[in-house]
């Protein structure tokens, strides 16, 4: 793959098979006007054999609005803008973050969130992130669905995820959050709901359940009760 970086490519598409490269490549290809692997046709590079870790030139991508790298052999942290290096945070433009079930691993950096995004799904299940779920998270209003589930995530949920009141399902499910169970009466559209399997403190069923009128599922059997 190394004659890749010699190509000045305007599109890329290889959704659905079984590819078998390192995805480090991409990185010395130069990229205009960018539609990599998934843009205006909804198209993925997810449940292929892509290995390495995702390649900060991804940043550049300024028109991309889908980003589906999901089962695949990733890993390595979910890299950010630094100076003059490009991160995903970059992707304000972005609507869906898949990013499950791969290594990915250290904390969800919390520069990758900011008000400016019109993000709808983040999905980052299935990896061994770490650390605490940034606040900044709060600020990603048109966030629709929010899936976290079996990584190894610590710390209280942030009360400002209060904020996301377009949020219909969010899985926290198989972690190690801790503190109160979080209030998420703002959430007033929020369907489906799963945080079990954390260490929340334990207390009586939250009473904020019964405002939330088109909830119709919520797990919440906590570790230790």
């Amino acid at each position: 793959m190394f004659w890749m970086k010699d190509l000045f490519l305007h599109h890329v598409n290889l959704p659905y098979e079984a590819i078998s490269i390192t995805v480090s490549f991409l990185s010395q290809c130069t990229l205009n006007f960018l539609e990599l692997f998934i843009l205006y046709q909804c198209r993925s590079l997810n449940n292929n054999s892509f290995s390495g870790r995702i390649p900060t030139s991804i940043g550049r991508l300024s028109n991309l609005y889908w980003l589906d790298l999901a089962e695949n052999q990733l890993d390595g942290p979910i890299p950010v803008s630094d100076g003059n290096t490009p991160g995903l945070d970059m992707l304000v433009k972005a609507k869906h973050f898949h990013l499950e079930k791969r290594k990915f691993s250290g904390e969800i950096p919390s520069k990758h969130f900011s008000s400016n995004m019109v993000l709808k799904h983040l999905l980052l299940s299935n990896n061994v992130l770490t650390g605490n779920i940034p606040e900044t998270l709060g600020s990603v209003t048109p966030l629709e669905v929010i899936r976290f589930i079996r990584n190894s995530l610590s710390g209280p949920v942030p009360s400002n995820l209060n904020n996301l009141v377009n949020v219909g399902k969010l899985y926290l499910s198989n972690n190690k959050l801790s503190g109160p169970i979080p209030n998420l009466t703002g959430m007033n559209t929020l369907q489906y709901v799963d945080m079990s399997n954390n260490s929340f403190d334990e207390s009586d069923f939250p009473p904020w359940i019964s405002s939330l009128k088109y909830l119709t599922t919520i797990s919440l059997r906590v570790i230790g009760f």
